[in-house]
């Protein structure tokens, strides 16, 4: 499997030349221990699962740009292969790691590396996995999910063997065999609810949770973060949807629970041409939604950072 890397670079007069490779690879799952040097690794990682590719961002070293100070050199170890890459990366604050599999846990540690090839005595790290990214449903359609107050469809089977959103009425037997959620609204004017199954009087005998975590403003899923919610904090059953309108769309997290597994999961409501999550009128009122996911079971987007 090919590896490549794509980097971001902040200029401020001159653009900085880029320097680039894969310095090695091994099986062997026990770090190679390297040349140490006092050069300082870049701080405070975060990260954000795509899909095959992880996205990382850093704040800079305090040593980049002095006399010494070469490169970034970034070392990600496979917790399913035990294998080994080495990147090399010129001056920056972002890397994107891309041809990697959903569903693996990558440990990544970030050095600085001087002239005379030593890196940092202490690297910065993080432990990241890729996601698969759905954007359109079954058909090739922005993934619409109806009020139950419509005819249209207001359920939504997530995690099926196609790997797609597939839309459902959530009153019908499809819904009560593999529905992973629904919007709910009272009447026509009432909230909008996102509802797990196990709320529904039709009970798929699937469970659904939702971190119980303030919102978070989010239109796309290139949001960087630290880790996703522990799991205690997935508890809630219902999302309440405001109905006012908002600056961008709202990112949730939530597993779906699949007998003694878990399958995590991030999704974002839309913010509509309206400006509001909530679209449409009347009993026709709908969300729109994106989804980024892990296929493998137990498979949190971040385990820890360091």
């Amino acid at each position: 499997m090919k590896h490549f890397i794509r980097t971001t670079w902040l200029t401020i007069a001159v653009p900085l030349a880029a320097v680039l490779f894969i310095a090695g690879c091994t099986d062997d799952d026990t770090p190679i221990t390297p040349v140490e040097t006092t050069l300082a690794p870049p701080t405070n990682i975060r990260g954000a699962s795509d899909d095959g590719s992880i996205h990382l961002l850093w704040q800079r070293s305090k040593d980049e740009g002095a006399e010494d100070w070469k490169q970034y050199v970034i070392k990600v170890y496979d917790n399913d292969d035990k294998d080994t890459l080495d990147y090399a990366v010129g001056a920056g604050i972002s890397a994107t790691l891309t041809g990697l599999n959903n569903g693996t846990i990558y440990d990544i540690y970030i050095y600085s590396e001087s002239t005379e090839g030593e890196l940092s005595d202490e690297p910065s790290s993080v432990t990241w996995s890729p996601a698969k990214r759905i954007t359109v449903d079954d058909n090739e359609d922005t993934i619409r999910v109806y009020a139950t107050t419509s005819q249209f469809d207001s359920g939504l089977d997530i995690y099926n063997s196609q790997e797609e959103a597939e839309l459902l009425p959530q009153s019908g037997s499809q819904f009560a065999e593999r529905g992973d959620l629904f919007v709910y609204a009272d009447n026509n004017s009432a909230a909008l609810e996102i509802v797990a199954p196990q709320e529904a009087s039709i009970n798929p005998g699937q469970v659904t949770l939702f971190a119980d975590i303030d919102d978070i403003e989010a239109s796309y899923f290139d949001i960087y973060s630290t880790a996703p919610p522990a799991d205690a904090f997935y508890r809630k059953t219902r999302i309440t949807l405001p109905l006012d309108p908002v600056s961008s769309g709202r990112l949730y997290y939530g597993k779906i629970k699949r007998n003694a597994f878990d399958f995590f999961f991030r999704m974002i409501v839309v913010r509509g041409l309206n400006g509001k999550l909530v679209q449409g009128s009347d009993a026709d009122r709908y969300i729109e939604l994106r989804f980024s996911y892990q296929t493998e079971r137990n498979v949190r987007f971040a385990k820890r950072i360091r």
